[in-house]
């Protein structure tokens, strides 16, 4: 179904739409940001569900500082279940903000090259099996974005 949903998608941010979309009601993810990579060492927020525009266009993150960055320079999925206040992927509901229980945060690499990290506020602990979905959507959404990549360069 996810798979279906990236097939064709123009941008790296409508591919994060496309992916939020599907996923907010598979996992139960009600908050997500993407992150591209900038340059070596840092992330810049592309695309977000539930995050407000005027923050996702401010953020940008170095290698290793948070969850997405941890993610990025250890290229390894990162579950965070004591999740700070402050985070960028506190949700604005009823005048107010809630933070998630749960923050995942999963690199997409494609043939060892980093594109970009995913990065989720679940409302509940992950089961085994949203671990195990996450880790697929990750290596589909980074076959999806090197081709992207790749069809931009040689456009």
């Amino acid at each position: 179904d996810v798979a279906v949903a990236i097939t064709g998608a123009g941008t790296l941010r409508l591919l994060a739409e496309r992916v939020f979309a599907k996923m907010a009601g598979h996992i139960g993810a009600h908050a997500a940001i993407f992150y591209g990579v900038e340059d070596d060492r840092r992330l810049r927020a592309v695309a977000g569900l539930s995050i407000p525009a005027e923050r996702l266009e401010s953020i940008r993150i170095l290698f290793g500082e948070g969850f997405a960055g941890q993610a990025a320079e250890r290229r390894e999925r990162i579950v965070a279940t004591r999740v700070p206040a402050g985070t960028a992927l506190e949700v604005p509901v009823l005048g107010g903000t809630a933070r998630p229980r749960t923050i995942v945060a999963v690199p997409l690499v494609f043939q060892d090259h980093l594109l970009g990290v995913l990065e989720l506020g679940l409302y509940r602990d992950p089961d085994p099996e949203t671990l195990a979905f996450l880790d697929v959507l990750s290596d589909q959404m980074g076959v999806a974005a090197n081709n992207l990549m790749a069809n931009r360069r040689t456009q």
